[in-house]
């Protein structure tokens, strides 16, 4: 079985809760699709195998950086979203909802009149839908408003019952503002075989409702099975959109697409060949260029390794190794306020179910492994011929030091 149906099943529970098939799912982002597909080219390095950083363990910083985190748990039984307020400190995660079907998928998407707000998916009457919320001071969170693809305010009604994943445009903080215009955009299906790319477009920073309820829907990707996209990612400078999508040749090829709209246009590496079983990509600016980061299959029936994260300075480069362990793993980047175009990440989240990894920093003895827990990672590269260098397995404090519970889906800022 794919490794990705694991995920989905323990924090969505796609096959009971949402009334779906193995067929058709949702998490991490990543869903069951039909085995198939060669790998991408990779420019050096063992065959078949990015360069990663070289031999011997890294040397792991225990101090982390402060920042909200969203994610969902099962620490309540059905899947819901918490949130940790900093993750530098050992203050436990709050409960923001309380979603009879559960609620997956968060994400920030800015500030509204000084208020914090983030997004989810939800299932109601057979439908997904996308709600906005607000943190409350203490527990919990107050809905402000939803939409239903069946029922837009502005633009085309969506047939599709399933929304799979979101990704919000850097927005902004309570200092800086926006950086142009905002859009929370979406993959959707009915059938998973053929899926669209939608995005709800909110106008300006400038707009009295940023983030809060009037938008109007565009449809970047037509509903297809060639492409279709599933997990998505924005640029630093939101004018571009990046997403993995299935073709009827194999799964799992990575393409851009202007966020204004235009002709989605396939993704290769320095050699020429086309980023190929590559999911959940998400976008880092270290430097002063966009690096995209990407859960890679072309490993995944090693079990010495597993769903590995690469990474490719964009729009083409070499493609370097960012983990090298056993387990699935997905990151996020976190996204803080983007001032143009000079804001650096240098820190990412990334979510892991890593088996017997030696590099496991910060889990009890005899913790549970193979539960997906949450970690931080530093972009460290000094020298990209070594790969990413990355310091990774650096576990964030979210009151579950037995990894007892499946925690997931993060969003960073």
């Amino acid at each position: 079985m794919n490794t990705r149906w694991t995920m989905i099943a323990a924090l969505v529970m796609l096959t009971a809760s949402l009334g779906m098939t193995t067929s058709g799912s949702a998490l991490a982002q990543g869903l069951v699709e039909p085995n198939g597909g060669a790998a991408e080219g990779v420019a050096r390095g063992r065959p078949g195998r990015p360069p990663s950083r070289p031999p011997g363990r890294p040397v792991h910083r225990t101090a982390l950086s402060g920042g909200s985190l969203l994610f969902v748990s099962d620490r309540s039984g059905t899947p819901q979203v918490w949130l940790k307020d900093d993750i530098s400190n050992a203050v436990p995660p709050r409960r923001m909802t309380y979603e009879p079907n559960g609620a997956r998928s968060p994400h920030w998407t800015g500030v509204y009149q000084d208020e914090d707000r983030f997004a989810y998916i939800t299932r109601v009457s057979g439908r997904d839908v996308i709600r906005f919320a607000r943190p409350n001071a203490t527990t919990g969170s107050t809905l402000v408003w939803g939409y239903d693809p069946a029922a837009p305010m502005a633009g085309p009604a969506l047939s599709s019952t399933f929304i799979y994943g979101l990704a919000a445009s850097n927005g902004s903080n309570k200092t800086t503002p926006a950086l142009g215009p905002q859009r929370l955009c979406f993959a959707h299906f009915t059938d998973w075989s053929s899926r669209g790319l939608a995005c709800l477009h909110f106008g300006t920073s400038a707009g009295p409702k940023l983030w809060h309820g009037t938008y109007v829907v565009e449809e970047l990707v037509g509903v297809s099975n060639d492409p279709a996209p599933s997990d998505i990612s924005f640029s630093s400078d939101n004018e571009t959109i990046y997403f993995s999508a299935d073709r009827p040749s194999g799964r799992g090829y990575m393409y851009s697409v202007p966020a204004a709209g235009g002709p989605a246009t396939s993704l290769s590496d320095s050699t020429g060949a086309l980023l190929r079983l590559a999911f959940a990509p998400f976008v880092m600016r270290p430097d002063t260029t966009d690096h995209l980061i990407w859960n890679s299959e072309t490993e995944s029936g090693d079990p010495a390794h597993g769903e590995e994260l690469r990474k490719m300075t964009l729009p083409s480069a070499p493609i370097f190794a960012v983990t090298d362990a056993p387990g699935n793993q997905y990151g996020q980047a976190r996204r803080i306020s983007w001032n143009g175009f000079n804001v650096s990440h240098t820190m990412f989240v990334m979510q892991s179910n890593a088996r017997l990894n030696p590099d496991l920093v910060g889990l009890a003895p005899g913790a549970i492994v193979g539960n997906y827990d949450l970690f931080r990672c530093d972009y460290d590269d000094p020298d990209p011929n070594n790969g990413l260098g990355s310091t990774c397995y650096v576990k964030i404090d979210i009151a579950d030091p037995d990894n007892l519970f499946n925690d997931g889906m993060p969003d960073w800022r």
